[in-house]
């Protein structure tokens, strides 16, 4: 089992520089040996990932500088209030939808990415025109895969598909399960003494879930 105490002395080492070290100054992670990483996470921590890579373990810790990507799919339940979907709808003549939705993404409201209900016809739509729209907005509430999205003057009620899959991309790496896939780059330290890993730390690490993303405790 994955010792939570070895991972504490690895984040005071990585830590605790002197002050006035050129590293302490820029900001700038300690430098240890180079290694890539390519294998599978055997256990997940508060303070990192137990990682297996090359018939070798590393307790891969993760600092401010450290680049994640996370990638995997979800179901309706992962989806809570407050997170920003775009979907495709049919509605009828009255804005409402007439079929179950399947197809749903996770994106960041921007300039681009504005909520509203918007025509496939484009410019060419004309009010109470029926088809297939695009919806984007912010979940107010999901019960059940009943989803209330608020993308126009009145909010959305749809009902989600039991086969939807949902992309998710993060940089939380706290959301890895055992079993999924890390490839990338970190830097390697001494193991501290009865260690039976080498620490590590992530410089620019890819995760691939294997399993569907889980809805959070809390939410």
């Amino acid at each position: 089992m994955l010792r939570r105490s070895v991972f504490a002395l690895l984040a005071v080492a990585l830590v605790c520089l002197p002050a006035d070290s050129a590293l302490a100054q820029k900001g700038a992670a300690p430098k240890g040996t180079p290694v890539s990483l390519k294998g599978k996470v055997k256990q997940v921590v508060p303070q990192g990932l137990l990682v297996e890579s090359g018939g070798k373990d590393y307790g891969v810790g993760f600092s401010n500088t450290s680049k994640v990507s996370m990638t995997g799919t979800a179901g309706p339940d992962y989806l809570s209030p407050g997170m920003f979907v775009q979907m495709e709808v049919e509605l009828d003549s009255q804005g409402k939808p007439t079929k179950e939705v399947s197809k749903l993404s996770i994106v960041e409201q921007s300039a681009l990415n504005q909520p509203g209900i918007f025509s496939a016809a484009g410019p060419d739509a004309k009010p109470g025109d029926v088809g297939l729209f695009l919806v984007r907005g912010s979940v107010r509430g999901n019960k059940g895969g009943e989803l209330t999205v608020a993308a126009g003057s009145k909010p959305m009620n749809v009902k989600l598909s039991n086969t939807v899959s949902i992309p998710v991309t993060t940089s939380d790496w706290r959301m890895a399960q055992p079993g999924d896939e890390v490839t990338g780059d970190a830097q390697s330290f001494n193991a501290p003494q009865g260690a039976t890993f080498t620490p590590a730390l992530a410089e620019a690490v890819t995760i691939k879930a294997v399993m569907p993303f889980q809805k959070k405790k809390g939410r």
